[in-house]
């Protein structure tokens, strides 16, 4: 193996073993067996698929030893200050910059970082902190569209009033988890595209609004299964959260390749 390469190598081992808390946290969670940390290991499994060794360019391997080293000394600066939702994140954000200048012989896409965050158990995080407002962005519209369909009612906070009677978006329907499923999805076709980080925020914002919209009609029609108009056949919950995710896959496939098109770099795997 070239000199360079083993020191490119060593490089990246030694940025490795300064996060060791972090691995050692994330494997106490691993052997926790929750639904969210298997979803976090596919995550991080799909990030290093897309993980490539290339030839650094002249003097790229500088700047990003520059990078590397000024990240890990703020990430050991901020670690009494931060909690451990936030380290893991800093710690991967380092990790991911410093492979993703491809100054240390690897190189990684941009949207192999949404992957990195991904793969933290950040699903807890964002029903406390998103779960009520996206319940709010899922019921507004979904009355508009039942008064369009005939159902006259109101909203009352996260539910539906209809003649008295309250239907309420719950915790599981407020779009959480189909969120990050379609941030999961969006990470992976910016890799399989090869989209720049400008162009992976744009289908990240691209992401979170197919999710409201679709989770707002996903909300009008369990009103009706709810609301005993009619009689739902077994499963009919399940089937309209899959058919509904399914419409939200479909547009942001349609949309990440729009901005596949109109971005400057050329994906490896483009026909």
């Amino acid at each position: 193996m070239p000199r360079r390469v083993r020191g490119d190598t060593l490089a990246l081992i030694l940025q490795i073993a300064a996060f060791w808390p972090v691995w050692a946290r994330g494997g106490e969670r691993l052997m926790s067996s929750s639904e969210e940390t298997a979803w976090g290991v596919l995550s991080l499994i799909t990030a290093v698929v897309f993980l490539r060794r290339v030839e650094p360019a002249p003097g790229a391997r500088r700047r990003a030893l520059i990078v590397a080293t000024a990240g890990t000394l703020l990430y050991a600066l901020a670690w009494p200050v931060l909690p451990p939702l936030l380290r893991a994140a800093a710690a991967l954000a380092v990790l991911g910059g410093t492979l993703f200048s491809g100054g240390l012989g690897f190189r990684w896409p941009a949207g192999a970082g949404a992957l990195l965050l991904l793969s933290l158990p950040v699903v807890p995080t964002l029903q406390f902190y998103l779960g009520y407002p996206l319940r709010v962005a899922a019921a507004a519209p979904a009355v508009a569209m039942l008064r369009l369909s005939g159902f006259a009612g109101s909203r009352t906070g996260t539910c539906f009033d209809w003649g008295g009677r309250l239907i309420a978006v719950d915790a599981p329907c407020s779009g959480v988890h189909m969120l990050w499923v379609a941030l999961y999805l969006t990470a992976t076709l910016a890799c399989l595209f090869d989209l720049p980080l400008r162009r992976l925020a744009a289908s990240a914002l691209l992401a979170l609004g197919t999710v409201v919209v679709c989770n707002a009609f996903r909300a009008a029609a369990l009103f009706v299964l709810e609301c005993g108009v009619m009689a739902p056949p077994a499963g009919a919950h399940d089937g309209i959260g899959l058919a509904i995710f399914a419409m939200a896959a479909v547009i942001l496939g349609a949309g990440l390749r729009r901005l596949r098109e109109g971005s400057p770099c050329a994906s490896p795997l483009s026909m």
